[in-house]
């Protein structure tokens, strides 16, 4: 089995409260993993520390079966990724952000324009970032993920401020992108509908254990919704995701 993702015993504490407990979690090559959970469950937190913008106390990291050290990680080129909202230079238009990223990463900038258009931004390429709505910056934040040709996306929350109709044109690309392109989704979302129209395996984390995992077609062939799933494990006290 080729693992995109890997982490075992992941652990971080954060003044003596432990965010992540001990957290074992593999996402297959090829796969979309809906990784969900309630506010503050330690989702994000587990997220950065992929890329090591939070360090574990304890634990392993592998991306695309290259492990994640102190220092430099080549295999980060090989990763697209937004966490949280995202931030860009603001006085830079759209292309020139997309552009900028692509010089830094290495990669080559001839999908700037491509990857603008696939997110509904061609009319607002050369207007500011920082003049862009949520919503355009949401889908700016999602092009500049996907611009460098990435094997894996890790995506927190990609659907944020975004309208009914964005969600849906998010959802297709995505869908499209892992089965079109063979890239593997690691994402994150509170919209537990839309995450079980595109996710093959779904994770839950409390309190930074992981809970359950479970592929989306069991969960159907036994009649089980995502929101059921979801709160029959967490328990009603948490009511939503978030």
């Amino acid at each position: 089995m080729s693992w995109a993702i890997e982490t075992c015993g992941l652990t971080k504490r954060f003044e003596g409260v432990t965010v992540l407990d001990d957290v074992t979690l593999r996402v297959r090559k090829g796969d979309v993993y809906g990784f969900l959970g309630p506010n503050g469950a330690g989702k994000t937190t587990l997220m950065r520390s992929l890329f090591r913008l939070v360090t574990p106390d304890a634990g392993t990291v592998s991306l695309l079966e290259q492990p994640v050290r102190k220092g430099s990680n080549p295999v980060f080129a090989r990763v697209g990724s937004m966490l949280g909202s995202p931030a860009f230079f603001e006085g830079l238009s759209a292309r020139e952000n997309l552009t900028l990223h692509c010089a830094y990463m290495g990669a080559d900038a001839g999908r700037v324009d491509e990857a603008l258009a696939l997110f509904g931004l061609s009319g607002a390429e050369d207007k500011a970032a920082g003049k862009l709505s949520l919503g355009m910056r949401q889908r700016l934040g999602l092009a500049r993920a996907i611009v460098t040709d990435p094997e894996l996306l890790v995506l927190d929350e990609p659907m944020n401020g975004l309208d009914p109709e964005g969600i849906i044109e998010v959802r297709n690309i995505l869908r499209a992108v892992n089965e079109e392109l063979g890239v593997t989704i690691f994402v994150s979302s509170h919209l537990l509908d839309e995450l079980s129209k595109i996710a093959c395996t779904v994770g839950l984390i409390d309190r930074g254990r992981m809970l359950d995992e479970a592929t989306v077609g069991d969960l159907h062939d036994s009649d089980c919704t995502l929101e059921s799933w979801y709160l029959e494990k967490t328990g009603a006290r948490h009511g939503k995701a978030d």
